[in-house]
């Protein structure tokens, strides 16, 4: 990962690529086939060029049931096949995806491609989290977790052209086979559906928006533990984060994924109330968790905190600024959330243009308002009208933690104006030059 400038605009551009990326890029067969999928070349030159550069993408990995289901996707515009086989590549080195693609569950598709590297050392961590399922669920929820059948895999994006490298650093995970276009039959796709985490954009995008601001952050009087952090510990401390993260989707009273291959379509009334209880979830399991995992655990709850107060609330909100302070996205309001949860309960002062936590008040903060979701989810899951009790839990929430300005909502004053105050990157993009 490169930083290539600082760019105009408060953005910085951040270079991808990876070892077989490098390789096939000295292929011109391979850079043809990028450059055919990038012009929204017809799917016949695709499928000519895509057979050209097939024996350099068997060279580094890539399984022939898949590339053969990709053929036949560029041919007959059936592309079950092809997903299925992606499906089944599961923990293999290099996952490679041609085909019509978005960067999220909604919207239009488009023809794109990508080049995944699996991240070395993440899949023993998944797995200690896996098996704590059980005790971190009855410890929360009275039941154990569960991730409902979705394979959680860590991997580096280093290739894409298409809907991944389009989305720059807002796509940071690839969902299977939601994020896949033109598979039809439902039943074969669910059974190896995977939650592929882009870890590398992920890590890029803390280096570039959060990290400059760290310095700034101060626990119990202390600076930060990110400050000092190796580059392994905060490894370590992304794959434990967004592992949970993606669990607690799965569980609580309420799970976002009711059912094998059903998800519970929220929306933005109550979707950046479902991240914050994720996050926040996530961040009481570390604490469950603290007598095996020691000082890696705080340092992941610390890194869950930097995100929201330090990225989300001034990154998701530059996005939408003539919405009075709190933009609608789901990034930018569930970092307010975070911010106005913690600061109501006096976890939370701003001095001099540095934030202070008061840890202990902020994991009792967190504790408080997470009971409070989990009853309304709670009441929620055997109602009949459970929508619009959530919706309204939200309002609840959002007029509690939150100040009117004009229609819309706005950070209590202190916060919005220590916000209002800060310079740093709010946004990025990705290059790849390897294709």
């Amino acid at each position: 990962m490169l930083i290539d400038q600082q760019a105009p605009g408060n953005s910085v551009h951040v270079a991808l690529g990876g070892q077989v990326s490098r390789e096939l890029a000295e292929r011109p067969e391979w850079l043809r086939l990028c450059a055919a999928v990038r012009e929204s070349a017809p799917h016949a030159k695709v499928l000519e060029d895509f057979s050209h550069a097939r024996s350099a993408l068997l060279h580094v990995g890539v399984s022939e049931d898949l590339l053969n289901g990709i053929a036949t996707g560029l041919r007959h515009g059936s592309w079950d096949d092809a997903v299925e086989a992606f499906a089944r590549s599961q923990g293999q080195q290099v996952n490679f995806y041609l085909g019509p693609m978005r960067a999220a569950e909604a919207g239009p598709s488009k023809t794109g491609l990508f080049l995944l590297e699996r991240r070395p050392n993440s899949a023993e961590t998944v797995s200690m989290l896996e098996q704590a399922t059980e005790r971190i669920g009855k410890a929360m929820f009275g039941a154990p977790c569960s991730f409902m059948g979705r394979h959680v895999e860590f991997y580096d994006l280093t290739a894409a052209v298409g809907p991944l490298a389009d989305a720059s650093a807002s796509a940071i995970a690839l969902f299977t086979p939601f994020y896949f276009d033109g598979w039809t039959d439902s039943a074969r796709q669910q059974e190896n559906r995977r939650s592929l985490l882009l870890h590398n954009v992920v890590r890029s995008r803390f280096e570039r928006l959060t990290r400059p601001l760290v310095d700034g952050l101060h626990v119990d009087f202390r600076p930060s533990a990110l400050c000092d952090a190796s580059d392994e510990e905060l490894e370590d401390a992304f794959t434990l984060w967004l592992t949970l993260h993606e669990m607690m989707h799965a569980s609580g009273p309420m799970p976002l994924f009711a059912e094998p291959g059903h998800k519970l379509d929220l929306g933005m009334d109550y979707g950046p109330i479902e991240e914050m209880r994720v996050d926040m979830s996530a961040f009481i399991a570390l604490g469950i968790l603290e007598g095996e995992l020691g000082e890696r655990a705080t340092l992941a709850q610390e890194l869950i905190v930097a995100e929201r107060l330090l990225r989300s609330i001034r990154v998701g909100n530059a996005l939408a600024p003539e919405a009075n302070g709190i933009g609608k996205s789901l990034d930018g309001e569930h970092g307010c959330f975070w911010g106005a949860t913690l600061h109501a309960a006096d976890a939370l002062r701003v001095v001099d243009g540095e934030i202070y936590l008061a840890w202990k008040e902020a994991h009792a903060a967190i504790r408080e308002v997470l009971t409070e979701i989990y009853s309304g989810e709670a009441a929620a899951r055997v109602a009949n009208d459970a929508p619009v009790l959530l919706k309204n839990k939200a309002a609840q929430i959002r007029q509690r933690l939150f100040t009117k300005k004009g229609e819309d909502y706005a950070l209590p004053a202190a916060l919005d104006d220590h916000y209002q105050r800060l310079h740093a990157p709010d946004r990025m993009s990705l290059t790849f030059p390897d294709c």
